[in-house]
Order: C-alpha cells, then sequence, then structure tokens
C-alpha cells in the first residue's frame, strides 16, 4: 500500500509542477458498485480522506460511471488542494481503495487467500 501511496504522490507532485499550479490534483478510479463504501456512511470516508476543513481538500466523485470495458464501470474520485496537504489525502484515499480491493478479492475467492486452490 505504501508503495501506491508513494507512486499516487509522486505523479501528484509532477502534474503541479508541470501545470505550475499551487495545488496539487489526482484523480483515482473507484469500483462503480463500490462508490457507496467509498463515500461512507453520511459520507464519513470521504470526511476522513479530507481531513479538518482548515486544510481545503477537496473531492470529487462522478455521478456518472465510466465504462473501462463491457462489465466493468468506475466512478471518477478527484482529490485535490493546497500542495502540504495533499500528501495525507492521498494516503488516506490509497488506504480506504486498498480496503475496497480486498473486499473485492475476498468476493471473487469466496474468502480464500488468492493463489490457493481449494481442497
Amino acid at each position: 500500500m505504501n508503495q501506491v501511496a508513494d507512486a499516487s504522490k509522486e505523479v501528484a507532485i509532477r502534474l503541479g509542477e508541470a501545470s505550475e499550479s499551487l495545488e496539487y490534483k489526482i484523480v483515482f478510479l473507484v469500483p462503480w458498485s463500490f462508490c457507496g463504501m467509498f463515500v461512507g456512511k453520511k459520507g464519513a470516508t470521504i470526511n476522513e480522506i479530507r481531513g479538518d476543513m482548515d486544510q481545503r481538500v477537496r473531492i470529487d466523485l462522478s455521478k456518472e460511471p465510466v465504462y473501462l470495458s463491457s462489465s466493468n464501470m468506475a466512478g471518477l474520485c478527484t482529490v485535490y488542494g493546497p500542495r502540504k496537504n495533499m500528501k495525507l489525502a492521498i494516503e488516506r484515499t490509497v488506504a480506504v481503495l486498498a480496503g475496497i480491493s480486498n473486499r473485492i478479492r475476498k468476493q471473487m475467492t469466496g474468502g480464500r487467500p488468492m493463489g490457493r486452490k481449494s481442497t
């Protein structure tokens, strides 16, 4: 998970430098059927990702899915805010997406660890 967060932060840094912006912005794909889990009850998860209001981190989750293939859809989650506050927001976003990924993996394997065959 740390490698994904570190890579995502590096992408945000490079994009911010290239655009000469004081804010960083990065877009994540959220599996469409898990957008509710990503938002959390009454927005709790998104509020946790944002952090305190004074950090001025904003999160936009698309209202319409993006079709990745004939059967896979995702929501676009744009996270943006001041450079100094984005690193923690990216780490939090990656942690939430890792939890979603683990849940999908469990559903696909019937709760068995991946790579093992049932006997």
